[in-house]
Formats: structure tokens, C-alpha cells, sequence
């Protein structure tokens, strides 16, 4: 664990801005390429359909993880991770599943979303475990397991 000086705790706050940033990106680059791959399958060939659909569902499915991230980066900024990660389950399952209910009748842009959703899913799973610090809830159980119980007074005295 490092010692946070005065002068390094402001760039602390700097470098995890930076760490959501990065992993925004990751996952714009993950997203991007794999929904023009998808959308490219389902329409059976790469066409300005295939390319509407890819950025429609690519969009949809970058937006509910980035801002999934976004969440959770204020959240444990705020020393709440883990209403953050609920939070950011809420952002992450709830935009594009009203997108799917939403375009319902067009059964190649759902498929797309659907599929995407679940790659990004995985890779914003893996990115929010990584932001979200484990030693907050192992900490609190240590502390609880680590104190020994008070007898109780009896009624008697």
C-alpha cells in the first residue's frame, strides 16, 4: 500500500479518472468492431443495413456499460461500492433491454443487441471488478470476525 502524500493526492484522483477512461476505451473497442462483426452475420452480408444495425445496437450496448462504469467509478469514489455495482447492474441490463423492447419487430437488430450485450457484458463485468477495491467488504468481515462477542447481562442482575 503506497503513502498518500499531500502532493500525490491529487494526481490519486487523476490516475483512477484516467483508469475509467481506459477502460471506456476498452470497451469501445471490443464493442465497436464486434457489433459491425454480428450484424454483418445476421444480415448474411456486409451491407449499409448490416452497418445501420452495427451502430444502432453498438451504441446502445456501449452506452449501458460505459455509463455502468460511470456509476461505479462515483460510487466508490464516494466509499459505496457496492451499491455502485447494483447500481451499475440497473444501467447495464436496463438500457438495452427497453431497446429491445423498444424495436421488438425488427428481428435483426435484437438479435444484434442481444449478442452484443453479452460480449460487452463480459467485458464490463471484468472491468468493474478490477475498479471496484476488494478490501472494503473483506476489511469490514475481518474486522466483524476478528472481535470477540460481549456476554449479554442476564435478567436476573
Amino acid at each position: 500500500m503506497r503513502a498518500t502524500t499531500p502532493a500525490n493526492r491529487a494526481n490519486a484522483g487523476n490516475s483512477s479518472l484516467t483508469s475509467l477512461a481506459i477502460a471506456c476505451a476498452v470497451l469501445l473497442v471490443v464493442v465497436g468492431p464486434a457489433s459491425f462483426f454480428v450484424a454483418s452475420v445476421a444480415e448474411g452480408a456486409f451491407s449499409w443495413r448490416a452497418a445501420t444495425i452495427a451502430a444502432s445496437a453498438g451504441v446502445v450496448c456501449y452506452v449501458a456499460a460505459a455509463s455502468s462504469l460511470v456509476v461505479i467509478f462515483v460510487c466508490n469514489q464516494l466509499g459505496r461500492p457496492v451499491p455502485g455495482m447494483l447500481l451499475g447492474m440497473l444501467f447495464r441490463m436496463g438500457l438495452p433491454l427497453a431497446a429491445i423492447l423498444t424495436v421488438g419487430n425488427q428481428h435483426t437488430l435484437g438479435a444484434t443487441i442481444v449478442v452484443v450485450y453479452l460480449l460487452a457484458l463480459v467485458v464490463e463485468t471484468f472491468l468493474a471488478a478490477r475498479m471496484t477495491p476488494a478490501n472494503s467488504v473483506a476489511s469490514n468481515e475481518t474486522i466483524a470476525m476478528t472481535t470477540t462477542p460481549q456476554p449479554r447481562p442476564s435478567a436476573a442482575s
